[in-house]
């Protein structure tokens, strides 16, 4: 490779996907633009997590942590290993950093993402209360849970879009790992990033290179342009081979042996995070306040008194401490009134973290479109919900509402710009960029006015490069 090419690899990250070699019949991958969702997002546009243990099994590792791939990826791998071990016998000279046995040094790890999550909304925590609440002495303003809430949602709502709080918006975002998808793996401990780019080149200036992604590709897999030593599972791998000669064939092979394929694998094996986004919301922010009752149970109040004497009037000033509502005290009548506050917090929320266009009063018809689906559940919707509940029918009827209303939240913000972060690509599940316009040119023009449900932006939020 010529030393120009290398270091303008090294320099300038946006071209490297030019730079990259280029084989035939070989497909690059790009997680840090072209494919940034990928695993991340159903073909629908939906947020995806998955659904573990079940989707789950383990690869041969290194060190003490155990890894884990989704099963037809762990099945490929594993053969991936064994016929990789047979060809270093033979093919491969030992100077090529692609002479060895492959193991898992990094992929899906048990508790990688709840963990992470934690440690992420910590930090949104941490600067909360020492950066926020310092300022105008905002800490003497909480005196209750709805009063923390009312605060943080005054912070978080300024930075939502950069640092999002929801599940969903964390998992999309940039702040989360690839890994969480369990169709990547790392097969060496190099780091990643423009400061490992000494690591790059060394695969890049390997005479195996192009053996290498034409051997993974064999198993449905493909290699990562910006590190080689990543592998990513290919879902589409043998797909349209398969449906025209009937030949199974790469990834194919191993997702057929687990029972799924490339149309229903979304399905089996990942859920749909709006589904769980309202309690997941719920959880954080009480723990969140739970952690501020603990380190500050109390508050300074003042009071002012005005002393009318013979002389002159006088204002006394008195101050003191006392004690913050505990966290376990509602400050709700009803259940459907704690509901719909919540509703009305998420969809904001997604809003502001999918950079949705919205004024304030199309965000109130949103809204109230919102809580009468909310109020009015359709049945047939809820028909995989149990029938009978030890609360009666009252919890059902209310359970079905929130799944329909967080189905509404979902419909309406669903969708990915593109940004400096990502570009459109080949594997961009969701609408085309010119069915993107249409419905933004929609929205806008609607964003006044009372809300018609089908001018709502859904998909991936393509734009043509």
């Amino acid at each position: 490779m010529a030393k120009n090419i290398i270091e303008s690899i090294i320099n300038t990250k946006n071209n490297l996907e030019n730079n990259f070699p280029k084989y035939q019949n070989i497909t690059n991958f790009d997680f840090e633009r072209e494919h940034y969702f990928y695993g991340r997002i159903d073909k629908d546009s939906n947020i995806v997590e998955l659904d573990t243990p079940n989707a789950l099994a383990a690869v041969s590792s290194t060190g003490i942590s155990s890894n884990f791939l989704v099963d037809f990826a762990a099945d490929a791998f594993n053969s991936l290993k064994a016929n990789h071990r047979t060809v270093n016998k033979g093919t491969i000279p030992k100077s090529s950093y692609f002479y060895r046995d492959i193991k898992a040094h990094r992929s899906w790890r048990t508790g990688d993402l709840d963990s992470e999550y934690e440690t992420y909304i910590n930090t949104l925590y941490t600067n909360f209360v020492d950066i926020f609440l310092r300022i105008d002495n905002r800490f003497e303003q909480i005196v209750n849970y709805t009063d923390f809430v009312q605060m943080f949602m005054k912070y978080i709502t300024k930075i939502a879009y950069y640092y999002p709080i929801t599940r969903s918006g964390y998992i999309s975002s940039i702040h989360c790992s690839p890994y969480v998808s369990g169709l990547v793996v790392d097969i060496t401990s190099d780091l990643h990033g423009v400061d490992n780019n000494i690591a790059l080149l060394r695969y890049l200036n390997d005479d195996q290179l192009e053996y290498w992604h034409k051997e993974v590709q064999k198993f449905g897999f493909m290699v990562d342009i910006r590190a080689p030593w990543r592998l990513v599972f290919n879902l589409s791998s043998g797909h349209k081979h398969y449906n025209e000669t009937g030949i199974l064939r790469g990834g194919k092979i191993f997702m057929n042996r687990n029972g799924v394929d490339y149309n229903n694998v979304f399905q089996y094996k990942y859920v749909k995070t709006y589904e769980s986004d309202l309690l997941n919301l719920k959880n954080t922010m009480f723990s969140l306040y739970e952690q501020f009752y603990k380190q500050y149970s109390t508050l300074l109040k003042e009071d002012f008194y005005v002393s009318n004497s013979m002389r002159c009037n006088s204002i006394k000033i008195i101050k003191e401490r006392i004690d913050r509502q505990e966290p376990y005290v509602s400050s709700f009548q009803t259940q459907e009134q704690e509901d719909i506050y919540w509703l009305k917090i998420l969809l904001k929320l997604r809003m502001i973290e999918t950079q949705y266009d919205h004024t304030p009063q199309s965000l109130m018809a949103h809204a109230k479109k919102m809580i009468d689906i909310y109020r009015t559940p359709n049945m047939v919707s809820g028909n995989n919900l149990e029938s009978s509940d030890p609360f009666g029918p009252y919890n059902v009827y209310r359970r079905i509402g929130l799944k329909d209303a967080s189905f509404y939240i979902n419909k309406l913000t669903k969708g990915f710009t593109v940004t400096k972060f990502n570009m459109q690509g080949k594997y961009w599940h969701g609408y085309e960029g010119i069915e993107y316009r249409k419905r933004k040119a929609a929205a806008l023009e609607k964003a006044s006015m009372p809300i018609d449900p089908q001018v709502s932006i859904t998909g991936a939020k393509n734009t043509i490069r």
